[in-house]
């Protein structure tokens, strides 16, 4: 028998040489390996241009849910401010009803005064007629003071506690709103730019769901005319009414005087006011409230403030003007020293590079610090 190393059969007929029997086989082999990694590598392209549209689906459902949450956060803050706005309305009713509780005293204690002097002549000759209508004169005065003493209770309790929640939901606005900046900082930090997925994450937040929709019957005609044109490009809906608050609060700002205090002046200031706003709740003080606002007078002047012309001491309406005006100036005088830095902010968040959350949250800590008086919507209707 031939060796197998030879031929690759034996017996009669033809005989094929092994070598061709091997380069068939080695040819065979390579082209089935040729083949596996092609196969292999239509799979590990496949894989990956799976994995590359799976990232980019997430990035732009990513921006999505960016967008939602974005806006749910400004429209829960948005209506929390708006809660803050009927809240402080509550707490300056207490102011409102001293001013008036003294006025309605001081004009109740003249009547009585010239009543009393004319019934004294008119009853000088009959005792009896003198002690009905005295008798008759405590009853009334005790029942007008019942259902002062009534009223003031009922509001100031509800003011007060109008007061502790307006502090807990402020503190509240300001905590969703850090949140939310930590979140935009986290989709920054992930989709921000030079990021391989960053136009499908910017994509996704300026497609987002349509909020343009959202009706508001409370929304002024001039914001319905112009507030939305920021919506074309993307811009959430709750952030153009925040847009729209946020550019009468800077009106305000600018038009607001700028009035120098020290720290201690300002105490002052604030403990006068206190102190003036108690002597109108207090029945007792209410021969030192002339003199009280012409110290306030005083102090306006001192510091050139223009006091409105024609109001004096004895002047009926010299109250609330006097006071409005104070309360003004010393807003002013509480947001000279922030006023810089604020509009500085301002200015960043007009050229784009401050988002609005963070501006509304500088200016819910101010609020909080009681150096804005005012709420952001507390003129919406206006």
């Amino acid at each position: 028998m031939l060796p197998f190393t030879t031929l690759t059969k034996v017996g009669p007929g033809d005989k094929t040489k092994a070598y061709v029997v091997r380069q068939n086989v080695c040819l065979k082999i390579l082209l089935f390996s040729l083949i596996g990694v092609c196969v292999l590598l239509m799979v590990l392209a496949s894989t990956m241009y799976d994995v590359h549209i799976e990232r980019r689906m997430k990035a732009r459902e990513t921006g999505v849910h960016r967008r939602e949450e974005h806006h749910l956060r400004l429209q829960v803050g948005r209506l929390g401010m708006r809660l803050q706005q009927q809240m402080r309305d509550e707490v300056r009713d207490m102011s409102i009803l001293r001013e008036y509780r003294a006025r309605m005293y001081r004009a109740v204690g003249e009547y009585q005064n010239a009543v009393r002097s004319t019934v004294d002549e008119a009853t000088a000759q009959n005792a009896t007629l003198r002690t009905q209508l005295t008798k008759l004169e405590l009853e009334l005065d005790e029942q007008l003071e019942m259902a002062m003493r009534q009223l003031w209770s009922d509001v100031n309790a509800e003011g007060k506690r109008a007061g502790e929640k307006l502090h807990n939901l402020t503190a509240e606005i300001i905590q969703d709103l850090k949140l939310d900046q930590r979140e935009r900082d986290q989709f920054e930090a992930q989709y921000g730019e030079g990021s391989d997925y960053h136009e499908d994450a910017e994509e996704g937040y300026r497609e987002g769901y349509d909020f343009g929709d959202d009706d508001d019957d409370d929304e002024p005609a001039s914001h319905r005319e112009h507030g939305g044109e920021g919506e074309a490009d993307g811009e959430d809906y709750e952030e153009s009414r925040m847009r729209y608050a946020l550019d009468k609060l800077l009106a305000r700002l600018q038009a607001m005087p700028n009035i120098t205090l020290t720290e201690a002046e300002l105490a002052d200031w604030d403990s006068s006011y206190t102190a003036a706003l108690d002597s109108m709740g207090d029945e007792s003080k209410e021969a030192d409230l002339a003199l009280m606002q012409d110290k306030l007078v005083a102090k306006l002047k001192d510091k050139g403030v223009q006091v409105a012309s024609g109001a004096t001491s004895s002047d009926d309406e010299y109250l609330p003007s006097i006071f409005d005006q104070f309360e003004t100036a010393l807003e002013a005088a509480k947001v000279t020293p922030h006023k810089p830095a604020l509009l500085t902010q301002f200015a960043e968040w007009q050229h784009g590079s401050l988002p609005t959350a963070e501006l509304v949250q500088h200016v819910e800590e101010l609020y909080d610090q009681n150096v804005l008086e005012s709420g952001l919507f507390d003129d919406w209707d206006e």
